[in-house]
């Protein structure tokens, strides 16, 4: 049986002695075909909307679907990142540690040579001021030995000149003073020049003395700031390579997906029987 508003509109009854009221039944059928009509459109209306929070349910379901794969690549990049940086790090601070242990060994064996040279340069600087005073001593006993020749010729001459003087006859003294003998005086004043040579000889061995020494106490000095600062330069090197500090990679955080909520059903709605 088609139980539709148009047929219950379009059922008729045959007539009967006492039977219903026409009238009554008709309006009974109006209403009810009425309510059939409104019935049938909460029906559709319940319908469309199950099929249209179906259609977003599917949708729902078909971006979780892309969320999630989206969110298992970008972990999978995020991982490969931080192990990157990891290894990056890792080889940073490796060169690093050999960097300065290269820096630490080149500063060693600089401080090292520098000590070395300072001593050497101070060895050979002692020795040259050694070699200097033995040569100016050399020369002033040289000077000295000549200067007591010289001496020794000149009292010698002194004293042959005497000698000559007393061999020869006494010249007839008269009220004049005696003339002076020629030769002693010429004698006495060679004497007497050759004595100031050698004095200014023996002054200017005794400056070059005083300058050598005041040279080679310079140099000392020298050599003595160069070992120093040689020697502070190697007690600044350090010892190993400096500490470096490797900052740790924290891994990226799980991200769970929000899965949509499907829609309540509007109130009033009935599901499809």
């Amino acid at each position: 049986m088609d139980l539709t508003p148009g047929a219950l509109r379009e059922t008729t009854f045959r007539g009967a002695l006492r039977g219903y009221n026409v009238s009554d039944v008709d309006e009974f059928i109006e209403r009810v075909a009425a309510g059939v009509d409104e019935l049938i459109a909460q029906l559709r209306q319940a319908s469309a909307r199950t099929t249209a929070a179906e259609r977003r349910a599917a949708q729902a379901a078909s971006a979780e679907d892309a969320m999630k794969r989206t969110l298992a690549q970008a972990q999978k990049q995020a991982a490969a990142v931080v192990s990157q940086a990891r290894q990056e790090a890792a080889r940073v601070s490796e060169e690093a540690r050999h960097e300065a242990a290269r820096v630490s060994e080149e500063s060693n064996q600089k401080a090292a040579a520098l000590r070395a040279e300072a001593l050497a340069s101070v060895a050979a600087e002692h020795q040259a001021a050694e070699r200097a005073r033995i040569e100016a001593e050399r020369l002033q006993a040289e000077a000295e030995a000549e200067l007591a020749a010289l001496r020794a010729e000149a009292a010698a001459e002194a004293g042959r000149a005497a000698a000559w003087a007393a061999a020869q006859p006494a010249p007839p003294r008269g009220p004049a003073e005696t003339a002076p003998d020629p030769m002693a005086e010429e004698a006495e004043s060679a004497v007497q020049g050759e004595v100031d040579r050698l004095h200014g000889v023996r002054r200017a061995l005794e400056h070059d003395v005083e300058v050598l020494t005041g040279w080679v106490q310079e140099r000392q000095a020298s050599a003595r700031s160069s070992l120093v600062e040689a020697l502070a330069a190697l007690d600044r090197a350090p010892a190993g390579p400096p500490p470096i500090a490797t900052v740790p990679v924290a891994p990226p955080e799980q991200v769970r997906p929000a899965v949509p909520q499907q829609p309540a059903p509007a109130a009033g709605s009935a599901a499809p029987g």
